[in-house]
C-alpha cells in the first residue's frame, strides 16, 4: 500500500508562492517619482508689488548705450572769420584781456592775423603797458589822445605851437595803425618871417607785433608823412619811415622801452633835406596802481631821444634831448600826461625847451 507524502493544500501554497515572487519583481524595478506640483503664486503677493514676470514685455527703448550702435555726428567746421570781420571786431569788440595769447616770432605769419585784437594783460611784474610823451611805443594799442605841444625859441626864431590828434586802430592781433593828424600849427617863416597858422603833415603809420610775451613786446614799423602842410609848419616833402621798436617789463614795475626809427625824404624839398636817423631809450617806474583817484598807473619816466643826418653833402647834424615826463589816470579809460623836452646837444633846428601835454582816451 503506496503512502502519499504530500501536505494538504499544497497546491494554494505553490500558487501563492508565485504570486509573491512575482510581485517582488515587478516592484524591484525604480520608478520615477513623481515631482510635487509648484505651487501657485498668488498675484500679487503684496499689494503694488508687481513680478516682472506677471507683465508683458516692455517694447525696447531706442538710444540706449547698448541698445544701437553709434550713428556718426557730423560736426561743423569752426567758421573762420574774414579780414574785415576780425577788424571790425578789432576796433569795435570788448578786446578782452583774457582772449590775449602769446605771440612768438616763430608763428609770425601763421599766428594772430585772423584773430581779434585783445588788450594785453599787465606784465608778470604788474607794469601795463602805456605811452610816453616822446618815447617809442613798442606796444599795440587802441586809444587816442590830443597832443598839445609848446617850444620855446625854435631854431632862434620864435616859439612853435602845435595841437595833433593821433589814433591807434587795431586790425587784428598783429596788425594795428597810427595816424597823426597835426590839425594846427603855428611858427614863423616865409618871405616877412611872420607866424604862419594852418594844418601840418599827415603821417600813416603800419605797425607789426612781431613777437609778444607777457613781459616782452617787439614791433616793426613802416610809414610816411605826406606834404598836406606848407613851410615854415610842413615839411615840403613826403618822408618814408621804418623802424624797431621794443617794450620789456623789469622787476619792481620797471620798464625799458626804445627802438631805432629811419627817416628817408622822397625829394629834396626844402633844400638840404636829408636822411635822419632816430635812437630812443627810455626808463620809468609805476609808482600807484589804476583806479587810484586822479594819480592812478602813476609812472614817471625819462625818454632819451638821438638824432642824426645820415648822408648827404652837408655836415653831421646831431641832436639830443632828454623828456623827464609822467602819466596818470584820472579815472576809467581817461589819462593826463606832460613831460618837458631839453635839448642837451643842439643842432640847425634847437630850442631852448619844449613841453608836451596829452589828454588821452582808451576805447
Amino acid at each position: 500500500m503506496s503512502i502519499d507524502r504530500s501536505l494538504p493544500g499544497s497546491g494554494w501554497f505553490l500558487r501563492i508562492a508565485c504570486f509573491a515572487f512575482a510581485f517582488a519583481a515587478i516592484h524591484a524595478v525604480p520608478v520615477k517619482a513623481q515631482e510635487p506640483p509648484i505651487p501657485a503664486v498668488p498675484d500679487p503677493v503684496l499689494p503694488g508689488l508687481d513680478f516682472p514676470g506677471a507683465q508683458p514685455e516692455a517694447p525696447a527703448l531706442g538710444g540706449g548705450l547698448f541698445d544701437q550702435v553709434p550713428q556718426a555726428v557730423a560736426l561743423e567746421a569752426p567758421t573762420r572769420m574774414s579780414f574785415f570781420d576780425v577788424a571790425i571786431e578789432s576796433i569795435f569788440g570788448e578786446a578782452n584781456s583774457e582772449n590775449w595769447r602769446p605771440l612768438p616770432f616763430s608763428q609770425l605769419f601763421t599766428q594772430g592775423w585772423d584773430q581779434p585784437f585783445a588788450f594785453t594783460p599787465l606784465s608778470t611784474n604788474g607794469a601795463p603797458r602805456q605811452g610816453w610823451i616822446n618815447a617809442f611805443d613798442g606796444v599795440m594799442y587802441r586809444l587816442w589822445f590830443n597832443e598839445f605841444s609848446y617850444k620855446q625859441n625854435a631854431g632862434g626864431n620864435g616859439e612853435n605851437y602845435s595841437a595833433t590828434w593821433t589814433i591807434f586802430v587795431p586790425l587784428n592781433q598783429r596788425l594795428d595803425v597810427r595816424i597823426d593828424v597835426p590839425y594846427l600849427t603855428s611858427a614863423k617863416g616865409g618871405p616877412e618871417n611872420r607866424y604862419l597858422t594852418q594844418f601840418g603833415d599827415l603821417t600813416f603809420r603800419a605797425r607789426v607785433r612781431l613777437h609778444e610775451t607777457r613781459d616782452t613786446t617787439v614791433l616793426a614799423i613802416i610809414g610816411a608823412s605826406t606834404a598836406t602842410g606848407q613851410q615854415p609848419v610842413g615839411g615840403g616833402s613826403s618822408i618814408g619811415q621804418v623802424g624797431l621798436q621794443f617794450w620789456q617789463s623789469l622787476p619792481d614795475r620797471w620798464v625799458v622801452r626804445g627802438g631805432v626809427n629811419l627817416a628817408v625824404p622822397f625829394n629834396d624839398v626844402p633844400a638840404g633835406n636829408r636822411t635822419v636817423g632816430n635812437v630812443n631809450f627810455a626808463v620809468g617806474k609805476y609808482l600807484t596802481d589804476a583806479g587810484t583817484p586822479i594819480i592812478g598807473d602813476l609812472v614817471v619816466y625819462n625818454s632819451m631821444n638821438f638824432f642824426t643826418t645820415m648822408e648827404g653833402p652837408a655836415p653831421t647834424n646831431a641832436f639830443f634831448s632828454m623828456t623827464p615826463g609822467y602819466r596818470a589816470q584820472i579815472v576809467d579809460n581817461w589819462y593826463h600826461l606832460a613831460g618837458v623836452e631839453i635839448p642837451m646837444i643842439g643842432g640847425p633846428n634847437h630850442y631852448t625847451y619844449g613841453l608836451t601835454f596829452w589828454l588821452l582816451k582808451i576805447y
